[in-house]
């Protein structure tokens, strides 16, 4: 994971365990690897973080290999670790929409599983921390017949697809299951992507902004 050209930090907030019941935590637990996992395989991974590590020995120690995890260990909490200014809780309950991944901030994805019973805690977190949240830009691309609330894999994978060349609506549309009914939208408002163009279809992790727009000159007829 260090070696991979994609600088964009997520991680994964585990400090929310003493919310959940004992079921709870290891469904948690089971996304969390499951976000490992396809972070391992895929060409550009993610700079991982897994935060709040402290008192989940409950967890980490049934599973094998954990110490030698390619990812980066935290035990203290995210806000801490990498400083308020540069961290952005991911909420469904924000009403500010996630349009861009930049290497300057940190995606926060809380590893919860409550079955609803704490409705609205990683924004509330977000806003006791004084920290920055955005919402994944679902309704913008997709009407979802279930509620617009995502396990911990599947946002991670809406953002690993994301920096790995999808748009958002394809990144979202194949990481949501068949079960949530997520339909894309006939019109859509694409003033960002048309904006955006040269950076939605052809982005890469390790070029700025610059370096996109220069490719667009170049290579426009392709794309």
């Amino acid at each position: 994971m260090a070696d991979s050209e994609c600088k964009i930090q997520v991680a994964l907030d585990l400090s929310v365990h003493s919310l959940m019941t004992d079921a709870e935590r290891m469904k948690a637990g089971k996304q969390t690897q499951r976000c490992y996992s396809l972070n391992r395989r895929t060409d550009r991974p993610l700079q991982l973080y897994l935060t709040g590590l402290e008192g989940t020995e409950y967890w980490t120690d049934k599973v094998s290999g954990f110490d030698k995890w390619d990812i980066h260990h935290v035990k203290s909490g995210h806000a801490e670790y990498f400083g308020k200014d540069k961290v952005v809780y991911l909420s469904g309950d924000s009403e500010n929409e996630l349009n861009e991944l930049i290497e300057s901030e940190v995606y926060i994805i809380g590893c919860m599983v409550d079955h609803n019973r704490h409705k609205g805690v990683t924004h509330q977190r977000a806003l006791d921390a004084g920290v920055r949240h955005a919402r994944l830009p679902l309704d913008k691309y997709v009407d979802m017949k279930t509620r617009k609330v995502l396990t911990i894999d599947h946002c991670f994978e809406i953002l690993l697809n994301r920096v790995n060349g999808m748009t958002w609506r394809e990144a979202i549309i194949k990481a949501i299951p068949a079960r949530k009914g997520a339909q894309i939208k006939d019109h859509v408002d694409n003033s960002d992507e048309s904006e955006n163009e040269i950076e939605e279809n052809a982005f890469e992790c390790g070029k700025s902004a610059a370096e996109t727009k220069d490719l667009s000159e170049t290579q426009c007829e392709e794309i």
